[in-house]
C-alpha cells in the first residue's frame, strides 16, 4: 500500500499523481476547505479513471452554531466560489459543479436531519467527439449485414451523418453466400477505403415453430463473413471493429468464430 499527501486545491499532476488512474476516491468532510469547489472537482477528474467514482460527505445546510463558532475563523470565508455564507454547498450547488467538470448520475443520502449527506458521482466515459462530415470527405466504410429491423436504419443513418460510408447486405434476406461478403471486401479494397467496421444485426422477431431453421441460416451467415473477413483481414493493418447482436441465436462458448476485431 502506497500512501502520499494529496493537495486537492492544487494540480495533481504537479504533485507527481497519475492522470485517470484511480476507480474510486472517498473523501470525508473536506472539500468546504477549499477555495473553489468546480476546481476541486476539476482535479478529482484529472485523478480517476473514465467511469471512476466519487464518494464524498458534506454538510449542506448552514447550522447557526457552526457559523458563531467556526465563523470566527478565517478559513470559514476563504471561498472564492459562489457560495455565500461560508464554505457550504447545497445539493443544487454540488449538481451545478458536477455539470461543469463532466460528472454524471449525482446522488445524494441525506443524513443527520438532513443537515448533510454522503454525495457520490461517477466520470463520464470518455468518447472521442464525432463532427458531421460529407460521406465523399471520408475513406471510412461501414459494412451492416441485417435482418431487416427497425434498429439497422437508426444505426445507418447515424453513421452516415458521421461521414461513414455504409454497405448493406441482406436486408431480410438469409443466408448470405461467401461469395458475397468477398464481393464487398474487394470493392471497399479497390475503392482505397478503409473498412472500420462491421454490424452484423439480427433482431427480427421469429416465430417458434421457425426458431430452428432461422438460427441455421443466421449461423450460416456468420460463418460465411467471418471465412471472408479472415481472408481479407490478411491485407489490414488494423483489424476492423466488429459487432454481433445476436437476440435469436443461442451461440454455445465454443462455436463463437474469433478474429482480430475489437
Amino acid at each position: 500500500m502506497h500512501f502520499q499527501t494529496l493537495n486537492i486545491e492544487e494540480d495533481p499532476l504537479s504533485q507527481s499523481f497519475p492522470p485517470k488512474h484511480f476507480d474510486f476516491v472517498i473523501a470525508l468532510q473536506v472539500f468546504n476547505a477549499t477555495r473553489n469547489s468546480r476546481e476541486t472537482l476539476q482535479h478529482l477528474n484529472v485523478l480517476l479513471r473514465p467511469g471512476g467514482m466519487l464518494l464524498f460527505t458534506e454538510q449542506l445546510a448552514s447550522l447557526r452554531f457552526a457559523v458563531i463558532s467556526f465563523g470566527l475563523l478565517d478559513s470559514w470565508w476563504r471561498g472564492e466560489d459562489a457560495r455565500k455564507f461560508g464554505p457550504l454547498n447545497d445539493v443544487d450547488g454540488w449538481q451545478k459543479c458536477r455539470e461543469d467538470v463532466g460528472f454524471e448520475n449525482l446522488g445524494v443520502a441525506k443524513i443527520l436531519d438532513e443537515h448533510s449527506g454522503a454525495i457520490w458521482a461517477r466520470k463520464r466515459h470518455c468518447v472521442s467527439p464525432l463532427h458531421h462530415v460529407e460521406r465523399n470527405q471520408s475513406q471510412n466504410a461501414w459494412l451492416v449485414v441485417d435482418d431487416g429491423p427497425e434498429l439497422v436504419h437508426y444505426l445507418t443513418n447515424k453513421l452516415e451523418f458521421y461521414g461513414r460510408n455504409v454497405q448493406k447486405l441482406g436486408m431480410g434476406r438469409i443466408p448470405l453466400q461467401l461469395a458475397e461478403f468477398q464481393q464487398v471486401f474487394n470493392s471497399t479494397s479497390q475503392k482505397g477505403s478503409k473498412l472500420e467496421g462491421i454490424l452484423f444485426l439480427c433482431t427480427k422477431s421469429i416465430k417458434e415453430d421457425e426458431m430452428e431453421a432461422q438460427q441455421m441460416q443466421i449461423c450460416v451467415t456468420l460463418l460465411h463473413l467471418c471465412q471472408a473477413m479472415v481472408s481479407y483481414s490478411a491485407e489490414l493493418r488494423r483489424q476492423p471493429r466488429f459487432c454481433a447482436i445476436l437476440e435469436t441465436v443461442k451461440l454455445g462458448a465454443h462455436s463463437v468464430p474469433q478474429f482480430g476485431g475489437s
